[in-house]
């Protein structure tokens, strides 16, 4: 096969390197395309999410304002009331959609052979980047992500520190 390149003018190397991009580029529309479930099952889920969590809010603004003229009147110096915090309830669909995409982006980052701590700071940034985009701002961080995708991928069952600060370049996409 070596022969037939060099005797066609296409140097063995230039072919290997484009057919590898080219599987490059397939691999990231696959991943492209099984975005697309996760997105669905996301926006399916969030409204009735975030009906739930404005349900809470209001109820906190209440308890705010009792705590609020209780401090005034009484003098009292009780803690103050939390307010609720705006946590994915994750459903069957949409684990299965983002758990597939998961695996996809592992057998990928396999098939690049990076070494394993560059596979993790490749997925973690694939997280960041793409992956914390599909819900509304403030409702996915990446902890959460990775927390969900430990127990399914054994890549990032490497991780220890999920809390550890994260320098994520810019969304090349975008």
């Amino acid at each position: 096969m070596i022969k037939d390149f060099g005797e066609e003018g296409i140097d063995y190397t230039e072919f290997k390197k484009a057919a590898f991009a080219a599987f490059t580029d397939k691999n990231e529309e696959s991943l492209s395309a099984a975005l697309t479930p996760l997105k669905e099952a996301v926006s399916v889920a969030m409204p009735q999410q975030d009906y739930a969590f404005s349900q809470k809010h209001t109820a906190y603004l209440a308890k705010l304002q009792t705590w609020k003229t209780s401090q005034t009147e009484e003098g009292n110096q009780s803690m103050k009331p939390k307010g609720p915090t705006k946590q994915y309830k994750w459903d069957e669909v949409t684990r299965s959609a983002f758990v597939n995409l998961c695996q996809m982006k592992v057998c990928h980052l396999r098939l690049l052979r990076q070494r394993t701590e560059e596979q993790c700071e490749t997925m973690k940034v694939f997280l960041k980047n793409l992956i914390t985009e599909v819900w509304p701002p403030g409702w996915m961080s990446l902890s959460s992500l990775l927390k969900e995708a430990q127990p399914h991928c054994k890549l990032l069952q490497n991780i220890k520190d999920t809390k550890k600060k994260l320098k994520v370049p810019a969304n090349p996409l975008k």
